[in-house]
């Protein structure tokens, strides 16, 4: 075939294609399963996302803004390839129900598309749509790709709002989606009342071939049967959101009654399920080692606790043991430059007042007069080594 030239043959049948990207969320569309063809024809027209439905707006705040029609019952989702999906692996709970069933499942392989139909319409609340990534039935591709489905719902603006597709790029991950529905909100203002029935009567007896605000249940038409919905919706506004999951509450960790009796005191702790004789309470910390402000933030807790739990602290200290306490307590907490040089040492004068207070909170320290601010200082970080 000339000079530097050849011809190569392949056998095109024998090439394969290994699929590592895995499936996202393209689109997630609303219908009501009662809305007239002319409605869906005329939601086409307005946007290519809306195939058979309303695409819920992405990517700021208008996809919280409250659907307004009151015959909502289907859920459809697109997604980026053909995936392996079922009626199970959709959860859509909301505030004012908290749980909503579906009765039918319906996917189309052709446009990779996935419909969930209720038992009943969705009336007024905040919804959140779950699709499982994960578990022993995820949604996946033939190739077993899970779907990448990480979402930011807004009002985050750190990071922005999510738009399609879905995802990180890994496969893996819950597809998590925010949107509202208030049947007769024509205003989108998340209340019903007279602004929406003004509207409503501005377009009282409209038929045609378009949708127009006040037609509340999707068949091109403003009537009697709107005026229903906004008479069943009069008054509401959407609930408030799901408060945060509270913190879960603070346990102490649990030492036996030996470890407890010869630990070091500064705040209580329990011991199994039965106190110690000794009111065992939480070792202090080293303070050898520690930056200044983790100092700092150690005194503090110290006083808090000190203030808070006065009855915790019945531990009597006579001058003999705080004296030579002291001497301890400096050459191995703060070096054995510090002894004797206390008055210089920041930290220690703030152990030295608090300590000082401690003392006067305790009602059974009657020598606490007696004692100086040096040996007061330690005289709990001593408690456990007098034996």
């Amino acid at each position: 075939n000339g000079p530097g030239y050849w011809w190569q043959t392949y056998d095109w049948d024998s090439f394969s294609v290994i699929e590592n990207a895995p499936p996202t969320v393209t689109n997630v569309l609303v219908r009501g399963s009662t809305w007239d063809s002319s409605f869906t024809s005329y939601l086409a027209t307005m946007s290519t996302r809306n195939v058979e439905g309303y695409s819920i707006p992405v990517g700021s705040e208008a996809q919280l803004a409250a659907l307004l029609w009151g015959n909502v019952d289907q859920i459809k989702v697109v997604f980026s390839e053909d995936v392996v999906v079922d009626q199970g692996d959709l959860e859509l709970d909301g505030v004012n129900v908290a749980e909503y069933i579906c009765d039918d499942f319906a996917y189309d392989p052709g446009s990779f598309t996935a419909t969930w139909t209720l038992v009943g319409t969705i009336g007024t609340d905040r919804l959140i749509l779950r699709l499982n990534a994960d578990g022993g039935s995820p949604i996946q591709d033939a190739a077993g790709n899970r779907l990448d489905g990480e979402w930011t719902n807004p009002p985050s603006t750190t990071p922005p709002p999510s738009n399609y597709p879905s995802g990180n790029g890994t496969a893996g991950g819950d597809f998590i989606f925010k949107f509202n529905v208030l049947p007769g909100d024509a205003n989108y203002d998340g209340a019903v009342n007279a602004i929406d029935a003004a509207i409503m009567a501005a377009n009282w007896g409209y038929n045609g071939a378009a949708w127009t605000p006040g037609d509340f249940n999707g068949n091109c038409t403003v009537d009697a049967e709107d005026a229903k919905i906004l008479a069943a919706n009069w008054g509401r506004s959407l609930p408030m959101p799901p408060a945060a999951a509270p913190a879960p509450e603070a346990t102490n960790p649990e030492l036996g009654a030996d470890q407890a009796d010869a630990a070091l005191f500064v705040g209580p702790l329990q011991v199994g399920s039965m106190p110690a004789t000794r009111q065992p309470i939480q070792p202090v910390q080293r303070l050898g080692g520690m930056g200044m402000q983790q100092r700092t933030q150690l005194g503090a807790q110290q006083r808090a606790f000190a203030l808070r739990s006065p009855e915790e602290l019945r531990i009597e200290t006579p001058p003999e043991y705080s004296t030579a306490a002291l001497d301890a307590a400096l050459a191995e907490e703060y070096g054995p430059a510090q002894v004797g040089n206390e008055l210089t040492t920041a930290i220690f004068n703030r152990h030295a007042a608090w300590s000082s207070m401690v003392a006067r909170r305790q009602s059974n320290r009657r020598d606490a007069g007696d004692l100086g601010r040096a040996e007061l200082a330690i005289d709990l970080l001593m408690a456990g080594r007098r034996g």
